[in-house]
């Protein structure tokens, strides 16, 4: 391989390593949300392979940057306004597209409420405890890089058997730990205190935004 070759690979490489380090997703996490083998991932990260361009299109997709400065060609990272859309759950050279892989986000957008393309995830609601601010099948789109409760807001959890659950949650004055509720008044669900180090209820992260048909 000529030098010029392998110094591409290394710069591909370290883009990548350090959108992902920025965005704090752990090796694991991106394989997860790449459809990617974890071993691929350090290889390309290290520079010792060179992604194809159909898959560096695909981590830029995840990672919410332009292919081109993935790929090197180009200094400037933000995607064009005419390509700043792209799928929450991407499809893979591993991985097509699902049914319910429909949801698209403007990565702009998401910059300026302060978060990163790559920690978005989108989880189905699964119960009425939060009618009518949401839905039971509703697809919510959560910051995973946001998972501090730091202000009254809705917050996705995991509770100890792995479902995922959306509840308000505000953090106690000089308490280490927040108060979880519904919206529903009548859903039976008490206001609960969770303290930080619970093992029995995970923060996935904060709602910012839902996707609903009728």
């Amino acid at each position: 391989m000529r030098d010029q070759d392998t110094e591409i690979m290394k710069n591909v490489g370290k883009r990548i390593q350090t959108l992902r380090q920025t965005q704090n997703i752990s090796i694991s996490e991106f394989a997860r949300r790449t459809g990617l083998s974890r071993s691929a991932l350090q290889n390309y990260e290290a520079g010792n392979r060179q992604p194809s361009l159909a898959t560096i299109r695909h981590l830029a997709g995840v990672l919410g940057c332009s292919p081109a400065w993935l790929a090197t060609y180009s200094e400037h990272v933000d995607e064009n306004e005419d390509y700043s859309y792209h799928l929450v759950n991407p499809s893979s050279p591993e991985k097509s597209l699902q049914s319910s892989d429909y949801a698209m986000y403007s990565i702009h957008h998401l910059k300026r409420i302060g978060s990163y393309p790559g920690n978005i995830r989108v989880i189905r609601a699964n119960d009425n405890f939060m009618v009518p601010d949401i839905l039971p099948d509703d697809d919510v789109l959560v910051d995973t890089g946001r998972k501090k409760v730091d202000s009254v807001n809705i917050y996705c959890m995991k509770d100890k058997t792995g479902r995922y659950i959306f509840r308000w949650a505000r953090r106690e004055f000089g308490g280490n730990g927040f108060t979880v509720y519904a919206t529903n008044n009548e859903s039976h669900f008490p206001p609960i205190f969770v303290d930080d180090n619970s093992e029995n209820i995970e923060v996935v992260g904060l709602v910012i935004g839902l996707t609903r048909f009728r």
